[in-house]
């Protein structure tokens, strides 16, 4: 033994280094995180060659075989053999793979996919696991082949493709063994060379990789309860209801302004349809158009306008950014003063995966009663509906002493840029002679008068943890764990502050304040790799009845105590923790919010209220107001502006921001009723 050690000597650092620099600037191209990443481990193969084929049968210079087997292009295994001088005498160093797990450099001190040298320290993602054994059997083999001596063992080493992930099968060791390419390995030891810590690992894990799917139901955050709703829901509870005067007759108007009108109505609303593609809002992403809807309603309602002289109805276009308008549409009355309005009709929708959908959602879809497709409830419907009243409007000129008002609004469905809505209109005046009357604002569902809605305040929790290989848990911190550990806290300790209020039920509040996640999200990384960081974000819905701000320093404080006591939050697991006392390291949570709003609670005492109750009841049979903690952030503004704001709608709640959303016509019909009754009770 001895000789053969001289022979072989140490290893060679002037040698290793260099050849294990190339690899390292090789791992940035063979992280392994499919579909996203897809190593090229043929990269690192090229450098492991040039390094052998000096002493190769290849070149003739040395006993190496050199076997460079691919099943994928680009991503090649490498079996190497320095032949020994006994038929069957054999031992392999097998398992030295050149893929490796993915690397944020953002999240490093240094340079991941640069060999970083601080004396004996050798830096850089695959200097553990794996290309340093790759560099090391390299060296081994390396000095086989060069000093040649004559041993009685044949000896082997396979550098393999494809171990860090086995999303994409039959690339490497599998792949070798199936074409029966290492069977000889099985007539001597075989030596995996993929461990750490330098003593022999005698034992491992089995892995059972799992996805756990959770199907629930797609809906709106502040309509929590909506999960199971059927449209018949809608119809319960008739009977408790408001003291309604008696109603007024209201014979001469109905019989001027008719009914909706089908065949005018469907084709308006098909138009619209066919532009919610152009009006999804989700910036950056998705900006809406919405002058796309402003031109078909403007072409409604040119014919019936003081532009053409064809009629009464001003119209007033208000655009702040580009191919982003408002429209103000005015139908004069006899007294000055005297005036009622349709806000709120918004033309962008939320986002739409026509994947997820039965139909096209951005074309209109007819069924029957049925009209389907994105926008239909939510809110481009509203907008066909009151485009159609104003027109009947300036089409009939009835005589009335009210002053009848409709703005058509940008960028209801998302807050992230602002200045170019109802904001924008209030913030420059243009709807302060709106204060003069009751304002509608005509953009919930189900046809009864909605009173209350919610707050909403976005957060984030940010938990830090600590990255480590998934088969040594003991060495990680679980964000992911952490996360709905802490979350649960979180959400105990909230609905033990903010439990339900007494004035949710005069309101008729489906639901008290919730605080709940909605979406998850971290680094990426290979199934068997716990990541060091994670973030969970949802939004607290609170009613009316609470302040925001003191909601938002309360989760504060629950975060600040969950740090201060990490180590007592329950783990999972005899190896699951949140404390590494021997590393000094402890997990984290950070909470931020963005923009937080306040919900509303309509004047319950207020003209506008009793007259919208008094046509409900009239025109659908039934009134029962009802409340929701979905956010309307615009309304609460203009209550704060001095507005009379009562809120009501005519989609359906069942397909609100859901997929295969429709609205029914008949409600739609409804609806216009509805909206004659009030012009023509406010005549008194």
């Amino acid at each position: 033994m001895a000789d053969l050690k001289e022979t072989l000597g140490d290893l060679n650092r002037d040698s290793f280094v260099p050849l294990l620099s190339k690899l390292i600037g090789e791992s940035k191209y063979v992280q392994n995180n499919p579909p996203d990443l897809i190593p090229q481990e043929d990269r690192v193969v090229n450098h492991v060659l040039d390094a052998l084929r000096p002493f190769s049968t290849t070149t003739g210079g040395g006993p190496l075989i050199l076997n460079h087997v691919a099943y994928f292009p680009g991503r090649g295994n490498l079996i190497v053999q320095y032949p020994g001088t006994v038929p069957g005498k054999i031992l392999s160093f097998v398992g030295c793979h050149m893929d490796v797990v993915t690397a944020n450099p953002n999240d490093w001190d240094f340079d991941p996919f640069s060999l970083s040298i601080e004396g004996d320290k050798l830096k850089g993602r695959g200097t553990t696991d794996c290309l340093g054994h790759v560099a090391l059997v390299t060296e081994l083999m390396r000095k086989l082949g060069q000093t040649k001596p004559k041993l009685k063992s044949t000896v082997v080493a396979v550098f393999i493709a494809n171990e860090e992930n086995s999303a994409i099968s039959g690339v490497g060791v599998d792949a070798l063994v199936k074409d029966g390419l290492l069977d000889n390995l099985k007539q001597g030891p075989l030596f995996w060379v993929d461990t750490a810590d330098k003593q022999p690992c005698v034992g491992t894990g089995g892995m059972i990789p799992w996805k756990l799917h959770v199907t629930g139901k797609l809906f709106h955050s502040g309509l929590a309860h909506k999960v199971n709703i059927t449209v018949t829901d809608r119809e319960r509870g008739k009977g408790k209801g408001f003291e309604i005067p008696n109603p007024i007759s209201m014979a001469d108007l109905k019989e001027t302004l008719g009914d909706l009108n089908r065949d005018s109505f469907v084709p308006l609303l098909s138009k619209l349809i066919g532009e919610s593609k152009y009006v999804q809002n989700n910036p950056p992403d998705l900006i809406p158009q919405e002058d796309r809807v402003v031109n078909h309603v403007l072409d409604a309602l040119r014919p019936f306008s003081t532009t053409t002289g064809g009629g009464p109805l001003i119209l007033n276009h208000v655009a702040y950014f580009p191919g982003r308008g408002n429209l103000i549409v005015q139908y004069p009355g006899t007294v000055p003063g005297k005036i009622l309005s349709f806000v709120g009709c918004h033309m962008d929708v939320v986002t739409a995966n026509p994947n997820d959908w039965d139909f096209d959602p951005f074309s209109l879809s007819i069924e029957g009663d049925k009209l389907k497709g994105r926008g239909t409830t939510d809110c481009l419907g509203h907008v066909a509906l009151v485009t159609e009243l104003m027109r009947k409007l300036g089409q009939t000129k009835p005589k009335l002493k009210s002053t009848v008002v409709a703005v058509f609004i940008a960028n209801e469905e998302n807050s992230a840029i602002s200045g170019v809505g109802v904001d924008a209109l209030v913030k420059d005046g243009l709807l302060d002679n709106l204060k003069q009357g009751p304002l509608f604002w005509v953009d919930t569902a189900d046809k009864q008068p909605c009173v209350g809605t919610g707050g909403m305040i976005p957060w984030k929790l940010h938990v830090t943890g600590k990255l480590f290989h998934s088969g040594l848990a003991h060495k990680a911190i679980n964000p992911l764990e952490l996360a709905m550990e802490a979350l649960k806290e979180i959400q105990l300790r909230f609905y033990r502050d903010f439990p339900p209020h007494p004035q949710e039920q005069v309101y008729g509040f489906a639901t008290p304040s919730t605080m709940k996640p909605t979406q998850w999200s971290y680094p990426g990384g290979g199934i068997n790799q716990i990541p060091g960081e994670c973030t969970i974000s949802g939004d607290v819905r609170l009613t009316p009845f609470y302040n925001v701000k003191n909601v938002m320093e309360k989760l504060q404080e629950y975060v600040d105590d969950i740090n201060k006591n990490i180590e007592k939050i329950e783990s999972r697991g005899p190896v699951s923790k949140y404390v590494l006392p021997d590393e000094n390291l402890r997990g984290s949570l950070t909470l931020t919010f963005d923009e937080a709003s306040s919900g509303v609670a309509c004047d319950l005492n207020s003209r506008g209220f009793h007259v919208l109750c008094k046509a409900t009841e009239e025109v659908v049979g039934h009134v029962k107001p009802y409340s929701i903690t979905g956010t309307l952030p615009l309304i609460r503004d203009l209550k704060d502006e001095g507005f009379d704001v009562q809120t009501c709608g005519y989609g359906l709640m069942a397909t609100y921001h859901a997929k295969n959303e429709y609205c029914l016509f008949t409600d739609m019909s409804q609806g216009y009723g509805v909206f004659v009754s009030i012009i023509s009770q406010l005549e008194d």
